[in-house]
């Protein structure tokens, strides 16, 4: 089975750090260390040289003998760029988790930009042809506020009937904004004009959203209806109609045993985008509790007709998340895919990075055709 970005590496008694790209190939590494050194083999190295133990423990965020190393993100693809902070909004240190949509010929990125207070907001920012913010385009989005201390985040655009609409991941931070917070996150929508000012706003009625946690839905114009998929094993997607000032939503497709793999549950990512015949999705999972896991990233496709059944699936991760980039103090490592854009071959993902900063990553249909496999029966 091949490895997520990075390899595997063990220390040996004198402290030397040795890698390889498989679990497999260490191991060998590993044993032949043993009788090259002729030092006498731990009597349990055979379950320190378990795959599954090791991963367990990766994902447990304990020790073993062989552990997983995985590169900086950079380092995981030759076409990833790293969106310039200096070219963001001033005074702050985490941009991260964008969205991404096209208008027209301009490409807009819509970043959480979080302040150390506990606040985030949503703002958007053009790029240029490389990428990289144009800093006097530069915008706050006025999410509507729902609570005193109401913080927004991980924003995702895309466009439904001609018309621009945002969601995004709105909750309370507690009395005062710094006490105990209620993390009860609720899914919100709302239709912008192009000027990036709220039209009108929803708090969608699906899966008791305000009333359990609720994230990662990935909105798309279904034939002129707005559609989401809400759950990625079973396969779940709504289709959403206005009425009473909200939107309320209908289950329209459920694939039981459709996206599995084994970097951990798979979750939402980037807005489906339509190619032919079949959506696109570019998903996260994570192994590990929050404050010591790894994010991953993949890709899937599903059937553009109901019920929308996935067809093809990346089974080793584009990206993984890595302690070589900067980390915030939580620990955790992620990679977080938003928004995608195709512009003519070329697949342009937003993504944000460890909960700091904000990446591109640019792949072809070709590309990542090569690298999904089909989704057995």
């Amino acid at each position: 089975m091949e490895t997520p970005p990075g390899g595997y590496y063990f220390k040996d008694p004198h402290g030397r750090e040795h890698r390889h790209t498989t679990f497999s190939g260490l191991r060998e590494v590993a044993r032949s260390w043993y009788r090259i050194a002729q030092i006498e083999e731990p009597k349990d190295l055979d379950t320190l040289l378990d795959e599954q133990t090791a991963k367990y423990c990766a994902a447990q965020g304990h020790h073993h003998f062989i552990e997983m190393y995985i590169e900086s993100v950079s380092k995981q693809h030759d076409r990833l760029y790293r969106i310039d902070d200096g070219e963001l909004l001033p005074d702050c240190n985490h941009n991260y988790n964008p969205g991404m949509v096209e208008i027209g010929d301009e490409l807009w990125l819509v970043y959480r930009r979080h302040v150390d207070a506990g606040e985030s907001y949503a703002v958007a920012v053009q790029l240029d042809d490389k990428y990289q913010p144009i800093k006097k385009t530069n915008k706050i989005i006025k999410l509507p506020v729902y609570h005193k201390y109401q913080t927004d985040e991980d924003p995702r655009v895309w466009f439904f009937c001609g018309q621009l609409w945002i969601s995004w991941t709105s909750w309370n931070r507690g009395e005062n904004g710094h006490g105990d917070w209620n993390y009860m996150p609720v899914m919100r929508v709302a239709q912008l004009d192009r000027n990036w000012n709220v039209l009108k706003q929803f708090t969608p009625e699906w899966g008791g959203n305000g009333k359990a946690i609720q994230k990662n839905w990935g909105f798309f114009d279904h034939d002129k209806e707005l559609h989401m998929v809400y759950w990625a094993n079973p396969h779940q997607v709504v289709r959403f109609e206005e009425d009473k000032k909200n939107l309320i939503g209908e289950l329209v497709g459920s694939i039981p045993n459709s996206l599995s793999w084994d970097f951990g549950q798979i979750r939402g990512g980037t807005p489906p985008l339509r190619i032919g015949d079949e959506y696109l999705v570019f998903m996260h999972s994570r192994l590990g509790e929050l404050k010591h896991g790894r994010y991953y990233m993949g890709a899937y496709y599903f059937e553009a007709k109901p019920p929308f059944k996935p067809v093809r699936m990346t089974k080793v991760p584009l990206l993984a998340g890595s302690a070589e980039d900067e980390v915030w103090d939580n620990n955790v490592l992620v990679v977080f895919p938003q928004g995608i854009v195709k512009r003519g071959d070329n697949l342009v993902v937003s993504l944000g990075v460890n909960d700091k900063f904000s990446a591109i990553y640019e792949i072809t249909t070709q590309e990542l055709e090569k690298k999904m496999l089909p989704i057995s029966e």
